[in-house]
């Protein structure tokens, strides 16, 4: 009897093991900095609302915010072949695949029943339907969007570790 519960001991103690000291991520080590180029190409547009206007289809005022300057046909609401609904990010942020601007105002529709209509609401019409007209807290621009391997995750590292100050802010 002994014999036997010395060795389920032994193979308790010979089973047991520590994580290999590569496998494990000291406090001290800082995580891998993500570098901003602003080259020519497609913006990288982070940035943050009001209130959750996460799926409302966005358009364009003037400076002076009291008329509607660009706005987009339902056929126009896709980024490489997906409805444009911005991706989210770490605390609150968003990644803009539209074309978010300082004097952008969000419709009270989302990218899905947008996408459904034949053609764009008149004026007048889409005018009535706007949410809010400065609901931009934050815009930045990250730079050229083809720089990122993974735009989400290397974006989520510069929001985590409060470097969005590389970016050029926008407003």
């Amino acid at each position: 009897m002994k014999y036997i519960l010395s060795i389920i001991i032994s193979m308790y103690f010979f089973s047991c093991s520590t994580l290999p000291k590569s496998n494990t991520i000291s406090n001290n080590e800082k995580p891998k900095e993500v570098k901003i180029e602003f080259s020519k190409g497609e913006p990288t547009i982070v940035y943050k609302t009001k209130e959750a206007y996460y799926d409302k289809v966005p358009i364009l005022l003037s400076d002076d915010k009291r008329r509607i300057i660009s706005y987009p046909h339902p056929k126009d609401i896709f980024y490489k072949g997906e409805l444009a609904i911005p991706t989210k990010l770490n605390k609150g942020y968003l990644l803009d695949n539209r074309g978010i601007g300082k004097n952008t105002a969000f419709l009270n529709i989302s990218y899905k029943d947008y996408a459904q209509l034949d053609a764009a609401p008149k004026l007048a019409d889409m005018e009535k339907m706007i949410i809010n007209k400065d609901p931009i807290i934050e815009l930045c621009d990250c730079g050229n969007r083809n720089q990122f391997k993974n735009e989400a995750q290397e974006l989520n590292q510069l929001i985590d570790s409060n470097q969005l100050n590389k970016c050029n802010r926008i407003k």
